[in-house]
């Protein structure tokens, strides 16, 4: 989703701090209400091997969960389908492959982006969500006259306006705003540019950017007389384990069937990890989506695993610890998400993409290898 701000105009007496920013909410929802939602859904993309026999049952299943499907190959013994379907039809039809093609059947799934969901009108009316009652994102406007502010419905905006926003009608073929739009593609940035635009936003970054640990001490030769405990500036990483879970295909494969599985292999390569490296670490899993979910922490193998809350998710729970862990620490982030990249650019704080990160993990387990063989090779 691309959000282009297109108009803005400031009153010198009666604008004031915040303004903006509760305007553009307000605006974001107004369009929504104008515009009209569609409700997207997660889509896998998926493999199924059959016995031919069963091909029957097959289709009918697939056609039953809404999925978009073709034969790929066939012969008197196995049929092969490829197709796409809804997670949420599809998640759960392993077992019934096993179970009606006696174990001689496989379904492999692998995400494949989003599609308008195949059931909005009752997903919508499960929920029973209404945007005009919704006091935290409301979609009216709120409008000064002599002085004071009054609220605008979502529907009236336009007569009240006194803005133009130079939005050519799409209909006529016209662009809208081209030299916006033009910018707007250029999002891609390196961390120098990231770095001027926080610097002239907020002022020079004052946290230390990360480096291995070090012994810090005072002079005692210049002062010999005020004697200064040593302490040790402390390494932390900070991982989103969902984001690693998916960046590697060995893991995300095993998360198709498992996802408890995928996790627990990325906390067995951690483990190694930690133990290797003797660095502080926090993987920290999603649970954004579990209704109710409390949230839980443990300690595996000398380094944190939080579960976060059901309301929660694991980019404002790292977003939290970056403010929290104070200039003791020298902090590397783990993640996929560009705000919580951006935002720790402006923190100080070094990231790193899932993929770096891997490439980390695969360099020191060759490093641990080497080090057991030469072991052996010492002993023998």
């Amino acid at each position: 989703t691309k959000i282009t701000l297109v108009a803005g105009k400031a009153h010198q007496k009666h604008t004031e701090g915040g303004d903006f920013r509760e305007a553009t909410y307000r605006a974001v929802r107004h369009g929504l209400m104008k515009a009209g939602c569609t409700l997207l859904e997660p889509y896998y993309k998926f493999r199924l091997e059959i016995p031919t026999a069963a091909v029957g049952r097959a289709m009918s299943d697939l056609q039953a969960r809404f999925a978009d499907f073709e034969p790929e190959s066939s012969n008197t013994e196995r049929t092969v389908i490829r197709g796409r379907a809804p997670v949420a039809t599809l998640f759960d039809y392993t077992k019934e492959v096993i179970a009606y093609t006696r174990g001689e059947g496989r379904l492999f799934c692998t995400s494949d982006g989003y599609e308008p969901c195949h059931d909005q009108e009752a997903v919508v009316a499960r929920v029973g969500y209404d945007p005009e009652a919704d006091l935290d994102n409301p979609p009216h406007s709120v409008f000064c006259a002599h002085g004071a502010g009054f609220t605008v419905h979502w529907s009236e905006v336009d007569q009240y306006k006194h803005l133009e926003a130079g939005v050519k009608d799409a209909s006529a073929g016209e662009a809208i705003l081209p030299k916006a739009a033009t910018l707007g593609r250029k999002y891609h940035m390196s961390d120098e540019e990231l770095e001027a635009i926080m610097l002239r936003l907020f002022g020079p970054i004052k946290r230390k950017q990360y480096s291995e640990p070090k012994l810090i001490a005072g002079d005692q030769k210049e002062k010999p007389t005020r004697h200064r405990p040593a302490r040790t500036e402390r390494s932390m990483v900070i991982v989103d384990g969902y984001n690693l879970i998916y960046a590697d295909e060995h893991l995300m494969g095993t998360a198709q069937f498992s996802l408890e599985k995928a996790r627990e292999e990325l906390m067995d390569l951690l483990s190694s990890y930690v133990a290797y490296t003797k660095t502080e670490l926090v993987l920290v899993f999603d649970a954004y989506l579990v209704k109710d979910g409390a949230g839980s922490e443990l300690t595996r193998d000398g380094y944190r695993v939080v579960y976060t809350k059901g309301d929660q998710t694991a980019d404002a729970y790292i977003e939290r610890m970056m403010h929290e862990l104070g200039p003791d620490y020298s902090i590397r982030t783990v993640t996929d998400d560009k705000l919580l990249q951006f935002s720790a650019v402006h923190e100080g704080i070094s990231r790193m993409t899932s993929r770096e990160f891997l490439e980390e993990l695969t360099r020191i387990g060759n490093e641990i290898t080497e080090f057991v063989r030469k072991l052996a090779e010492s002993k023998a």
